[in-house]
């Protein structure tokens, strides 16, 4: 059992146009308790085969309100009170054979509820502002998923996996927004949501390795991933808006030494992601800091470098240096109708 009691600030900026902004904080007290339990048996059928059963249950309770507030030019304070249930259960089937032969078979099962009440209060752009949403939420996901590694030859090692996972969710939400006057950008709204939905993803994986040496090896891996579908209210309109699944394909190179008999390590990484249909927080318009939710931006590339090393010239020293870079496109943002990365290529002009 855990349990935290921390105090914290949370920025907001406030005002409708850039020159006229001003950070406002607001300051926190959140208590979260969290209980958490975790069980592992693994049965040994011969020397080879094993069964492990990997299970987890996890109960979270959170209150969190104001305590003081410096509402410099405006600003938002809220109260929050959720709760979060999530119960695991995994199978795994487990193959350690000769000359390189590894396999693995397993299901998997996740059952997620959280539940949320949470108040806005302050002001929005000379305006005073209430907002009250909660929702209950529930999630479940089942999967079967299984990789093999079989050596080829004495430096060629093949992996093969894929994972079948499906979600089931149901989301029941209600939102109420006041604001005196009323702004064009954000008018009193009212509704409630219930929805169901699906999603199921096959997933595959890949990847080859050679090896140098015992100490020296390269990697090529191909995975793809993607993240369920939703839905989402805007909270600008009170209007329920639903997001598709997000997709991406993920590519990495990867190299693994180990130098002067073990005393220097060095690993890189060099990876490309390329997303469809990627899921984004949307801010509609600036003025309005609570204006936001999900929707699918498009098409999205990442790509980068890392670098470590690890040198222990002697067993009372060790020397750890590490360099990264990433860089990241969005394609295309398709929004109701137009292209909202023509906008944002206008406005960095």
């Amino acid at each position: 059992m855990t349990y935290a009691d921390t105090t914290e600030g949370v920025n907001l900026v406030n005002g409708p146009d850039l020159s006229e902004r001003r950070a406002t904080e607001v300051i926190n007290a959140t208590d979260t308790e969290v209980m958490s339990y975790a069980l592992t048996v693994t049965h040994e059928f011969s020397e080879r085969l094993s069964l492990t059963s990997v299970t987890s249950y996890s109960d979270l309770d959170l209150k969190q309100a104001p305590i003081e507030e410096t509402l410099s030019g405006g600003g938002l304070s809220s109260d929050v009170e959720a709760k979060d249930e999530t119960l695991t259960q995994e199978f795994r089937l487990n193959y350690d054979g000769s000359d390189g032969k590894r396999a693995i078979l397993g299901v998997y099962y996740n059952q997620f509820d959280e539940a949320s009440q949470r108040t806005l209060r302050g002001s929005v752009a000379g305006s005073s502002f209430f907002r009250s949403d909660g929702y209950d939420n529930s999630f479940t996901n089942y999967a079967v998923f299984g990789e093999g590694e079989l050596a080829l030859s004495e430096r060629w090692n093949l992996t093969l996996g894929a994972r079948y996972d499906y979600e089931d969710s149901s989301r029941d939400e209600n939102a109420t927004t006041v604001l005196d006057p009323p702004l064009s950008f954000q008018p009193n709204a009212s509704t409630a949501f219930t929805g169901d939905a699906s999603f199921g993803a096959f997933l595959p994986k890949v990847a080859a390795t050679y090896s140098f040496s015992d100490s020296v090896n390269l990697s090529f891996v191909y995975q793809r991933a993607y993240r369920p579908g939703g839905a989402d209210i805007r909270p600008d309109t009170d209007e329920p808006v639903e997001f598709d699944p997000e997709y991406s394909n993920n590519y990495e190179l990867a190299f693994r030494g180990l130098f002067l008999d073990g005393a220097l390590s060095l690993s890189a990484n060099a990876f490309y992601v390329d997303y469809t249909d990627m899921q984004i927080r949307v801010l509609l318009d600036p003025r309005n800091p609570v204006a936001r939710f999900i929707d699918n931006a498009g098409e999205a590339e990442l790509w980068g470098l890392e670098i470590e090393s690890l040198w222990r010239p002697s067993p009372e020293l060790s020397l750890y240096a590490s360099l990264g870079t990433a860089f990241s496109e969005l394609d295309d943002f398709l929004f109701p109708g137009e292209n909202l990365k023509q906008k944002i290529i206008q406005f960095r002009k």
